[in-house]
């Protein structure tokens, strides 16, 4: 990718740049173990595949943000959490910051739960 300053920005970059819109998205997924980062990958790509704004951020690198992630006036609709014991399980735990509840289910049944609420143009 070419900028203005002829500096060419690589992918890794763009990635890093991209996280970086902690309240920008429909939906932010939190790995809380080194493990968890390859699940909250895959999931924010599925996701993004289905048209809903989603990123994953590590917990560390929410700093004080942390506190304030699920504040509906300006987080995510969507917080979902991934640590050890939900990759054990095969789930996630996930919270809608608007109507104010919170599960553990299987990653399958959240992508629906999140798609259902931002279905995409072609959603059947």
């Amino acid at each position: 990718m070419q900028e203005a300053n002829g500096r060419t920005e690589s992918w890794v970059e763009k990635a890093m740049e991209e996280r970086s819109g902690l309240y920008a998205c429909q939906a932010m997924i939190i790995p809380l173990a080194p493990r968890a980062v390859e699940e909250a990958v895959r999931l924010t790509l599925e996701l993004q595949s289905v048209s809903v704004s989603a990123r994953w951020m590590e917990e560390a690198e929410l700093g004080e943000d942390a506190g304030s992630i699920t504040d509906t006036e300006q987080g995510p609709r969507f917080v979902i959490w991934i640590g050890e014991a939900e990759l054990h399980d095969e789930c996630v735990k996930i919270c809608d910051t608007y109507e104010q509840w919170e599960a553990r289910v299987p990653m399958d049944l959240a992508i629906y739960r999140i798609e259902r609420t931002f279905p995409p143009l072609n959603f059947t």
